[in-house]
C-alpha cells in the first residue's frame, strides 16, 4: 500500500486572540500577541523574509516532554522519528462539546492500534467549534487520564489530537 502524507496543520492567524492557549484567562499570565511581519520583499531585496512571534502553545504544535516535566526533553531534543511514521485514526466524531474521551471510548472503536503507531484521535472539534473562537476553549472536548493509560498500554509513540489534552483554561 502506498503511503499518504496528510497535513494536520491549522492556519497561523494573527487577527484572532483565540488561536493560542488563553493563558491570561486561565491563570492570569501575560499572553504575547502573535506577530507575522514581512521585513524583506522580492521587489526591494531580491527575496522575501518574514518574522513570526507567538507562544509555543499556538496553532499546530507538539508538546515536548519538557512542557510537563522539568527533566523532560525539550523540543529540539525530541527525535524526529517520534513525530513521523505510521498512524492510526481513532474516530471520536460523535463526541459533543464538553464531553470527555475515555479509555472505554477508544476501546469501543475497535481501532487497530499497534506498538509504535502514532495515534490520531479525531473529534472534528477544531472544525465544529470552529478554530480561532472562544467557544473552542470554553466547550473543549477533553482526554481523560484512563484514555492516556490505554494509549500508553498500546505503546503508541506519539499522540495527535484536534482538541486540548492538558490544562483546560475554563474548568
Amino acid at each position: 500500500m502506498a503511503r499518504r502524507l496528510i497535513d494536520l496543520t491549522l492556519p497561523v492567524q494573527t487577527q484572532y486572540d483565540w488561536t493560542k492557549y488563553p493563558a491570561r484567562r486561565a491563570f492570569g499570565q501575560w499572553e504575547p500577541p502573535t506577530i507575522l511581519s514581512t521585513f524583506a520583499t522580492i521587489e526591494n531585496d531580491g527575496l522575501m523574509m518574514q518574522r513570526i512571534e507567538t507562544t509555543t502553545q499556538s496553532f499546530t504544535h507538539f508538546d515536548a516532554p519538557r512542557h510537563f516535566y522539568a527533566d523532560g526533553l525539550s523540543a529540539d531534543q525530541v527525535p524526529l522519528d517520534q513525530l513521523v511514521g505510521e498512524a492510526v485514526v481513532i474516530d471520536m466524531l460523535h463526541k459533543q462539546p464538553g464531553e470527555a474521551v475515555w479509555a472505554a471510548d477508544l476501546e469501543a472503536t475497535g481501532a487497530d492500534v499497534r506498538a509504535g503507531d502514532i495515534a490520531l484521535i479525531r473529534t472534528g472539534w477544531t472544525n465544529r467549534a470552529p478554530w480561532g473562537t472562544e467557544r473552542l476553549w470554553r466547550e473543549m472536548i477533553s482526554l481523560e487520564e484512563d484514555a492516556c493509560d490505554w494509549l500508553l498500554a498500546k505503546k503508541v509513540k506519539s499522540l495527535a489530537l484536534d482538541f486540548q489534552a492538558d490544562v483546560y483554561p475554563f474548568r
